[in-house]
């Protein structure tokens, strides 16, 4: 009588960090350090979804533009709002995780150069 086989243990694969963040961001100043929410940015992200919550019905073309803390132009794009997100008062969008930093970010949503609506948030790096 044959003994059984055994086969070999396979490796579990290893367990990896997401390759995207989020963080969901209100409008308005945001005072003290405490409040400015903070994204914390894994080297091995690759993308940050960002939904921006609007106080009151986003206009339907809207430019959004992301500053670092010494104003220098990070990221922007223009955008056009669908009637999905103009009713929820949220639009997302997909930032690459490259252009950010340790750092302070604003980002200002515009339309026809009125603002619509301002967000502060941090970046954290281990």
């Amino acid at each position: 009588m044959a003994s059984p086989m055994l086969e070999p243990a396979t490796k579990s694969p290893p367990k990896t960090e997401p390759l995207f963040a989020s963080i969901t961001l209100e409008p308005g100043l945001q005072r003290g350090l405490d409040r400015i929410p903070v994204l914390h940015l894994s080297p091995r992200v690759q993308s940050i979804l960002v939904t921006l919550l609007f106080l009151d019905p986003p206009p339907s073309q809207l430019h959004i533009e992301m500053k670092n803390s010494s104003s220098r132009h990070v990221w922007g794009e223009d955008r056009n709002v669908t009637e999905e997100q103009v009713e929820k008062r949220a639009l997302k969008t997909t930032i690459p995780a490259s252009l950010l930093s340790a750092d302070e970010y604003r980002i200002v949503a515009t339309s026809s150069d009125e603002t619509v609506a301002t967000y502060d948030y941090r970046v954290v790096t281990p």
